[in-house]
């Protein structure tokens, strides 16, 4: 794969399937105050979204602040009959080419208790994350020690905050590397066993 780059424009791409509770639209209707403060951003910035068509709030945010030149949907990617490459092989490719890997959460209450498994994909890829979390510490934790931007799905001062810095980093070619610490079977069992220890500790007393 080639190496990562610097381009003209700042990539911020998604992969995986959206829904109302999961939308672009969360970052889309976040994007004009950005632009109020930094207008040049309007032209640098792209959002890339593969594997899912856009949503009803998205498709919505796109009419609405007229950003159908910005968001650009690339659908599902599938095997290319000329390289030979698989459809995940050309995914992972787009996701090192990428600036910044978006990791949407959702807003469910139940999304404290879960954790998406594209995150963990995004791990493995070793560029920027972005995620915008709800209400889950230990994802937030997972995240955090890989030096990932954070923002809360609910706080949109916070999305703005985290925004503002990804734009003023890429400008300076200097956004946050992820850590690399991807997650495989002898790490989750380790986290496995670390949650059960105060158990079995306290069913001993």
């Amino acid at each position: 794969m080639r190496p990562y780059q610097y381009g003209s424009h700042l990539v911020i791409s998604h992969f995986g399937s959206l829904a109302k509770n999961r939308s672009i639209s969360t970052i889309l209707n976040r994007l004009p105050f950005l632009f109020k403060n930094h207008p040049e951003a309007r032209n640098a910035i792209q959002v890339h979204v593969y594997g899912a068509k856009a949503d009803s709030l998205t498709a919505d945010a796109i009419s609405q602040h007229e950003f159908a030149d910005l968001v650009i949907e690339h659908g599902r990617i599938e095997k290319d009959p000329v390289t030979g490459k698989s459809g995940r092989e050309r995914i992972a490719e787009r996701m090192q080419a990428s600036d910044v890997l978006l990791l949407l959460h959702g807003d469910d209450e139940w999304c404290a208790e879960y954790i998406p498994s594209k995150m963990y994909e995004y791990f493995w890829m070793g560029r920027p994350i972005w995620a915008i979390t709800h209400r889950n510490p230990q994802m937030n934790a997972l995240l955090a020690e890989r030096n990932a931007y954070i923002s809360a799905a609910d706080d949109a001062a916070s999305i703005d905050q985290v925004l503002e810095r990804i734009w003023l980093d890429w400008q300076q070619k200097n956004l946050m590397q992820l850590v690399w610490k991807p997650i495989g079977v002898d790490q989750a069992a380790q986290r496995i066993l670390q949650f059960l220890e105060p158990l079995q500790t306290a069913n001993a007393q």
